[in-house]
């Protein structure tokens, strides 16, 4: 446990620090292109691929929040297990490594889900610039999704490990 106690000592707060400035960065993303919500609202009124595109926004935007949301309350809860004795450590080792394996996965589906909508998308020359701000702010979620999803499959097969033996 006390191997156990000391990688988790690096992993879950780095973990909930990434996870946390991830939902910071999606939040930001969300905010600034919420801004240009209205126009594509009038121009889905004509224009079926005006509202899949707005829809699909909204979705991705919405998947990175969630997806950074869980992650940060799973860290803090593998936090909360490791440094209380609130439960056996067997049950703390089987949580951690069901967590960390479970977002691992969800990171690397979200990060994959985002960036296959972003990649490419054109930067749009306007006075203000808070859409391209926008797209830069989910650019850069998706980068932080991959941290998360680093730190947490590193904490699953760390827990894993001492889990076996």
């Amino acid at each position: 446990m006390q191997i156990l106690t000391a990688l988790s000592t690096l992993l879950l707060p780095l973990n909930t620090i990434t996870s946390t400035a991830t939902l910071y960065t999606t939040l930001l993303a969300a905010t600034n292109l919420q801004h240009y919500e209205p126009a594509t609202k009038k121009a889905a009124t004509v224009s079926d691929t005006a509202d899949t595109q707005l829809q699909k926004t909204r979705y991705t935007l919405g998947a990175g929040i969630l997806t950074s949301l869980s992650s940060s309350v799973c860290s803090m809860l593998g936090l909360y297990w490791t440094f209380t004795n609130s439960a056996s450590k067997g049950d703390v080792q089987r949580n951690l490594f069901l967590m960390a394996a479970v977002n691992a996965g969800l990171c690397l589906w979200v990060r994959r889900y985002i960036a296959g909508f972003w990649a490419g998308r054109a930067k749009v020359p306007v006075v203000g610039g808070r859409y391209n701000d926008g797209v830069r702010a989910a650019e850069r979620a998706v980068g932080l999704l991959l941290y998360v999803r680093i730190t947490s499959s590193k904490t699953c097969c760390q827990t894993k490990t001492f889990t076996d033996r």
